[in-house]
């Protein structure tokens, strides 16, 4: 999978070889530097997420739940709507 990112040389890939503490390390390290800010929200988020399978899969859909609600709270804020 292929992200891209605006400002940043080169696309994210994740590296099928990889696990998934590799991958998020890699793709935490990429959002950072092409956005401060993203990179610490995600970051915060992705602390979060642990080993277990069963805890993991719960993590990850609220991780992407937190990031919805966060980036919804943002837009608002930004528009002059509630905080």
């Amino acid at each position: 999978m292929t992200l891209p990112s605006e400002g940043s040389p080169t696309p994210f890939e994740f590296d099928e070889d990889r696990g998934f503490s590799e991958n998020i390390t890699t793709f935490l390290e990429h959002v950072r530097s092409a956005s401060p800010e993203m990179g610490e929200l995600l970051g915060e988020l992705a602390s979060q997420i642990v080993a277990g399978d069963e805890d993991r899969t719960r993590m990850r859909t609220s991780f992407n739940a937190e990031i919805v609600r966060r980036l919804d709270q943002s837009l608002l804020s930004e528009e002059g709507g509630a905080e």
